[in-house]
């Protein structure tokens, strides 16, 4: 059962946003290795959302509510320090301009709240990886295309351009890459140009 004291202090998030839970614990393992997720219930409705570490001992769990109520979590993990945390989360609606995840819906696209999705796209593999100013350029010349989705990649595709100052990875002594351990700020530079899309209304075509 919650309190009434944490009641009071239930944060709120626009229906198709998203709800981060923040997370700090230590481990001697590799932290990538560690399992966490949170149930989050609403009535007779259960979601799962898996979480991911951050770096600096930082856990996070992002959750977006597919409709409006208040949702109340747990969380299960191989770590014990970050079992069984429990909270709540009121969804609210959603804002002018949140029409939600696109979706199929027979042979056309739709936003989650049946809004029509008619995709115009552009091709630009790697703008986010580009030095200097010109990844902010590019967004700059896609607020003005009339463009609302464009196919991107995740990873580094072209060598010939200069090489970026983080990786997905990070690097061993030797210079070798260490597939066992990401480098989250790369992660989180990505994510920063992604929203940037989506502060334009364009659908982020991304390429695993």
């Amino acid at each position: 059962l919650l309190s009434a004291a944490l009641f009071a202090q239930i944060p709120t998030v626009e229906r198709w946003g998203c709800h981060e839970i923040e997370l700090k614990a230590r481990t001697a393992s590799n932290p990538f290795d560690v399992k966490l997720s949170a149930r989050f219930t609403l009535g007779d409705r259960t979601i799962t959302v898996s979480g991911f570490y951050d770096g600096d001992d930082t856990w996070r769990i992002r959750f977006m509510p597919p409709c409006e109520g208040q949702w109340r979590y747990v969380t299960s993990s191989s770590l014990p320090a970050l079992r069984s945390k429990k909270g709540a989360v009121e969804c609210v609606a959603p804002q002018e301009g949140n029409h939600g995840p696109v979706c199929a819906e027979g042979t056309r696209f739709v936003y989650a709240d049946g809004t029509p999705y008619n995709p115009v796209g552009t091709t630009s593999y790697d703008w986010m990886h580009v030095p200097g100013d010109r990844p902010q350029r590019t967004l700059r010349s896609l607020s003005e295309s009339g463009f609302n989705k464009i196919r991107m990649l995740f990873f580094l595709h072209n060598l010939d351009i200069e090489y970026p100052e983080i990786y997905p990875f990070l690097k061993n002594a030797d210079g070798s890459w260490d597939y066992e351990h990401f480098d989250p700020r790369y992660f989180r530079y990505v994510e920063q140009r992604i929203l940037g899309l989506q502060e334009l209304g364009i659908e982020a075509d991304l390429i695993l």
